[in-house]
């Protein structure tokens, strides 16, 4: 019976644990928020007010006609501007995968 007692408050004890951390990642000064479809991915961070977003990224991808993907380009949000800038472009060909960067910006 002790045995069992010790078991199962061990248990519980690491259950609690548990619950602790993944409470402290939901806090965490920034989640993220996917948005995609068959085209485009959209990546947000959710606001400390809990109810806003906050764009990052928006990844655009360019499929062959056997449906294997050829380029993906990426954009960053500039949030004084308010638009989305060009970041890098990886396109795929038979050659290889080749990487462009697009902006000077970080």
């Amino acid at each position: 019976m002790k045995k069992t007692f010790t078991k199962k408050t061990l248990v519980a004890g690491i259950a609690a644990a548990l619950m602790t951390l993944t409470a402290t990642n939901v806090n965490a000064k920034e989640t993220f928020i996917y948005g995609q479809n068959q085209q485009s991915l959209i990546v947000s961070t959710l606001n400390e007010d809990g109810k806003t977003l906050t764009p990052k990224w928006k990844y655009e991808y360019q499929y062959d006609t056997l449906g294997t993907m050829t380029e993906k380009k990426a954009y960053r949000w500039d949030a004084e501007q308010m638009t989305w800038t060009p970041a890098y472009l990886l396109t795929w060909r038979t050659e290889g995968p080749t990487l462009q960067k697009l902006s000077e910006n970080k």
